[in-house]
């Protein structure tokens, strides 16, 4: 699925407004704000596949998408982590204590490089 640039740039600056509050946004509430219904399959897949694309913006070494966590757990869907596995972030097989560890301190990260931007 073809992801339209513009697109990515609004996904990028509706999580850096939550991150300059430093307040994560629900995928819910992305999804909506991005024009996308988080029922659908296909705007699911869409949804993520911009989540994982606002990552190239702020390189690859933050993970902007860190602001964009689930309403039940408040904390990201396991498809954050696999993109750190992928980008060489965290290891492979990383419990959930350490993706966690990993999760909070990328939103640190992440929030005191755009704090002031």
């Amino acid at each position: 699925m073809k992801i339209d640039p513009d697109k990515i740039k609004e996904a990028f600056n509706i999580i850096l407004i939550n991150l300059k509050k430093n307040e994560p946004i629900s995928y819910g509430e992305f999804y909506k704000l991005v024009g996308l219904d988080h029922a659908k399959n296909l705007d699911r897949l869409y949804g993520s596949q911009l989540l994982e694309e606002i990552n190239t913006i702020s390189g690859k070494n933050y993970m902007i998408s860190a602001f964009a966590v689930s309403s039940d757990e408040y904390k990201p869907y396991n498809g954050f982590y696999l993109l750190a596995e992928k980008l060489g972030r965290i290891r492979k097989g990383s419990s959930e204590a350490e993706k966690d560890a990993f999760w909070i301190e990328e939103m640190a990260r992440v929030y005191n490089k755009y704090k002031d931007n």
